[in-house]
């Protein structure tokens, strides 16, 4: 899908206006209100592709949008063969391409387009496609998924204003520079057990993850009695998690304390399959995930024309540890072939 692709051109729902008081002339425009699925715990949302209906991930942790393989069987899509491979923590899965004809999530619309199409996601055959941050993040978005609801926002002049409109103390965290100019995920700074740690904010993924070198860095290392779980996503391996200890995982000022994360290599299926690229195009990877338990107990704001993220906690659990994770998207994208260690797989 191309990145010039404007989801804001794409959506045909009534547009209504928040003024906030802090800059008059800041107009800050909320143009959709999307209501989305999130009974498996990540959002979803209906669509198509040529007619075929599929469940759309709404995949902040994406770096691009595309097909899986059992959407392009399902819409008998011919498939033509490309040098290109997406990353995730099971691996390397291989990219192909195909001609589609009609591609909707929710009431918007695109068509006639090339399409990537990602071969290995065994774990989740329930996913026809992934919308990620290429496409999600042309705009504003606020997540408030205890609600089921996305808001899109389009601002004017509001560079320097405060977006936090709900709540005037909502905690404010800029966003960490991406190695790409065309990778639009949001990563901030986090603290575990006093020590920074890049984080990504990932829809996509079930739960908070970190890595297993960050855990031991902080003082957490696996203990014998410690279960074990195996998963994938993207890729074909699976990989083992466990759950660990951490006494404090600090968020801007929001600080959680004793709380458990699960545990787990993330890149290292990643970093095998692209070998000597492995750890350069690897080595700004995100050190934790900030999953969709994370997302759903706090009211986000991805302030993406300010690279801010405003978010509030709504009450509850804000980790939820020991629960299959799916941090399919997680991964930076690669090429195959032929690896740019400082730009993802184009989408």
């Amino acid at each position: 899908m191309s990145r010039r692709v404007a989801l804001a051109a794409a959506w045909t729902l009534a547009v209504a206006l928040y003024a906030p008081a802090a800059e008059a002339a800041c107009r800050y425009s909320k143009f959709a209100a999307l209501k989305v699925n999130t009974d498996s715990g990540r959002p979803h949302m209906a669509g198509t592709v040529n007619g075929y209906p599929i469940n759309v991930l709404i995949d902040s942790g994406a770096y691009g949008t595309g097909l899986t393989r059992s959407a392009a069987e399902g819409a008998k899509l011919s498939l033509s063969h490309t040098d290109d491979a997406s990353f995730g923590v099971g691996g390397e899965s291989q990219e192909y391409q195909a001609s589609v004809q009609e591609f909707t999530v929710g009431e918007a619309k695109w068509g006639r387009m090339r399409m990537r199409v990602i071969w290995d996601m065994p774990h989740d055959a329930g996913t026809g496609a992934i919308l990620g941050a290429n496409v999600l993040f042309q705009n504003d978005v606020e997540l408030l998924l205890k609600d089921n609801t996305i808001h899109l926002f389009r601002p004017q002049d509001c560079k320097d204003t405060y977006l936090g409109y709900w709540d005037k103390d909502a905690i404010v965290l800029k966003m960490l520079d991406n190695r790409s100019a065309d990778d639009l995920r949001a990563m901030v700074t986090v603290e575990v057990n006093g020590k920074p740690l890049r984080a990504l904010l990932d829809t996509g993924a079930d739960v908070s993850v970190i890595d297993t070198k960050a855990a031991e860095e902080v003082g957490v290392v696996r203990p014998p009695e410690a279960k074990e779980q195996l998963f994938h996503g993207i890729g074909s391996r699976r990989i083992a998690s466990w759950v660990g200890s951490f006494k404090t995982v600090a968020i801007g000022p929001q600080e959680i304390r004793n709380t458990k994360l699960t545990v787990m290599n993330l890149w290292g299926a990643a970093r095998q399959d692209l070998g000597y690229w492995g750890g350069e195009s690897l080595s700004h990877s995100p050190q934790m995930i900030l999953g969709a338990d994370f997302l759903t107990s706090h009211r986000v704001l991805f302030a993406n024309s300010q690279r801010m993220v405003y978010f509030t906690h709504l009450g509850g659990p804000v980790f939820v540890a020991g629960t299959p994770a799916t941090p399919n998207s997680a991964a930076p994208e690669a090429q195959a072939g032929r690896p740019d260690p400082t730009a993802p797989a184009k989408p």
